[in-house]
């Protein structure tokens, strides 16, 4: 079995900034947005990780691909229905 590397891959660190900058988004802008774009990067997040093989090392890939796939599409649906329904002034 092969071992992983401890150290955050390019794509956790794309993940990571991606989140950075939806989270500016709803600060600095719109908060509706930012959330809409965070759910969109969660689902992206979820795909790529169906796309790698169970041994990468690139920071995505933390469990099985199933139970990855299943935690990152239920954050971005949470996420997705919590933004539309939000009440916003």
């Amino acid at each position: 079995m092969p071992t992983r590397s401890a150290r955050p891959g390019p794509l956790w660190i794309a993940a990571a900034a991606g989140s950075l900058v939806c989270l500016a988004v709803m600060v600095l802008g719109d908060v509706r947005t930012g959330g809409y774009a965070l759910g969109a990067l969660l689902l992206v997040c979820g795909l790529v990780r169906v796309g790698l093989p169970d041994d990468t090392p690139l920071g995505l890939a933390v469990r099985s691909r199933f139970v990855d796939l299943a935690i990152y599409l239920s954050l971005a649906v949470a996420i997705l229905v919590i933004f539309r329904t939000l009440k916003l002034p």
